[in-house]
């Protein structure tokens, strides 16, 4: 397992509750490539802005190997939004289609909507599962 997160607290935050080593690196400086049998971006790549997600995602497929599978979630929505000084990209089932379709060899094999269950959060999230077909 490799652990990547962009920011040097949240690094170590990470590392302190898991006991695992977390580089400190961000989307667009992945090139290990056909290394990884999945990618797990939990509300990670909705941090990215929507004209640079497929450069991300296609740069994600190539560090996966053939039938790779790669999860995503971000909240639902139709949007680019800053809040309490976080940039965010919301997307809805179309734009996440879109988005694949820029993005050669990943193909959805299940999209589904989950309720934010933390206590306080009234917010709807967009998951999904992609694989690299080659």
């Amino acid at each position: 397992m490799t652990a990547i997160d962009a920011s040097q607290e949240m690094a170590i935050r990470a590392n302190q509750l898991t006991g695992q080593q977390v580089q400190v690196q961000e989307f667009n400086h992945i090139n290990e490539p056909s290394t990884y049998d999945g990618v797990w971006a939990c509300a990670s790549l909705l941090h990215v802005n929507l004209i640079e997600l497929p450069l991300i995602m296609a740069k994600i497929r190539d560090s996966l190997k053939s039938g790779g599978i790669l999860y995503v979630s971000f909240k639902y929505g139709n949007r680019e939004r800053t809040a309490n000084g976080r940039y965010f990209t919301d997307l809805n089932q179309q734009r996440l289609q879109e988005l694949v379709d820029l993005v050669p060899a990943f193909q959805v094999a299940k999209i589904w909507m989950t309720d934010d269950l933390r206590p306080g959060r009234d917010q709807k999230w967009l998951n999904s599962i992609l694989y690299k077909d080659s």
